[in-house]
């Protein structure tokens, strides 16, 4: 079934890192062996957790795998939370063997009284420190709390997407737009879908 996704430039982009990231949990676990030579094994490390006294997850250390199982990097995720309870900061990090950063991101959540994500900016560095990626998400809601609209935005607060999304109480979408804009700000591509309450397409467009 065709169906609308939602335009999230700077995911699009952080998730290249995250996919060897993510390959962590199914591969084989190498280990050195008294020559330093890498071994595989079929045993996978566990990752690593740090908690804070409340008992929230604050780091995670993991290895992404090679298809021939051999660890191809290091990685650390890094958590920070508001007063009451939001993840507001994750850092994710990525070396090499050689102990050179290959990935490194920042995403900062903002939220309202009502504990919804309402901003969320997005950084991507070069194994440099150079800034690659900056973009900034901001979500609207209805009534219900349902997000109906995220606007997406550069650093100079030019538009570079929309997506409008129309609910019924129980937060089904019914129709969702999706609107790519130029440097220019002027539209590229259009495109949107209606649903019926079971989730099947009625019309796209």
């Amino acid at each position: 079934m065709w169906a609308m996704k939602k335009i999230n430039l700077a995911v699009c982009i952080l998730c290249l890192g995250a996919l060897s990231i993510c390959s962590s949990s199914c591969k084989q676990n190498p280990k050195a062996n008294s020559s330093g030579e890498v071994e595989k094994t079929n045993q996978q490390k566990s990752p690593e957790f740090k908690y804070d006294d409340l008992d929230r997850i604050v780091q995670r250390k993991d290895f992404s795998y090679n298809r021939d199982g051999s660890v191809r990097y290091k990685n650390q995720y890094d958590y920070k939370y508001d007063d009451r309870g939001n993840r507001i900061e994750e850092i994710t990090q990525s070396w090499d063997l050689s102990g050179k950063r290959v990935v490194y991101t920042i995403a900062r959540f903002h939220f309202n009284d009502l504990n919804l994500k309402i901003e969320a900016i997005f950084q991507s560095f070069d194994p440099e420190g150079r800034e690659i990626l900056w973009v900034k998400n901001v979500y609207d809601y209805d009534d219900n709390g349902y997000e109906i609209r995220d606007q997406q935005f550069d650093k100079q607060g030019r538009p570079l997407s929309l997506v409008t999304r129309k609910r019924d109480e129980k937060g089904r979408i019914l129709e969702e737009t999706t609107t790519i804009y130029n440097p220019d700000g002027s539209i590229k591509e259009h495109k949107g879908a209606q649903y019926d309450i079971n989730g099947r397409i009625l019309k796209t467009w």
